[in-house]
């Protein structure tokens, strides 16, 4: 049952790294999109 649950608790952990990683990289894309959106006007 423990076991199951530190399994449980390292995959939550993992999955918020991951998602965490995620929002940077895509506030990142966002910034450059919006960059070369505005850039030439």
């Amino acid at each position: 049952m423990s076991q199951q649950f530190e399994l449980l608790q390292l995959g939550w952990i993992r999955e918020t790294v991951l998602i965490r990683s995620w929002l940077q990289s895509g506030r990142r894309l966002s910034l450059v999109f919006v960059q070369h959106c505005t850039g030439p006007l």
